[in-house]
């Protein structure tokens, strides 16, 4: 398990964040101020303040963490 602090400043990047999520083979949550979310779930994402600083929680080694997320990072 793999966590990074990540942060979306436009709506763009958080877009292509749930693009990214929805084809890894790893399950990907995200922990904030309102509890933790599947980052798979686009509505869940949404419920994301832009400019909020959040965890990235990955099930995956952080090498492979880090190849997809690694742009995101706060």
């Amino acid at each position: 398990m793999t966590e990074r602090e990540i942060q979306f400043l436009e709506m763009e990047e958080l877009l292509k964040f749930s693009r990214i999520c929805s084809k890894v083979d790893f399950d990907i949550d995200v922990s904030f101020r309102k509890g933790r979310i599947d980052a798979k779930s686009i509505l869940g994402l949404l419920s994301i303040e832009l400019g909020e600083k959040v965890k990235l929680i990955a099930h995956s080694q952080e090498e492979e963490t880090d190849r997809y997320f690694q742009e995101f990072y706060a």
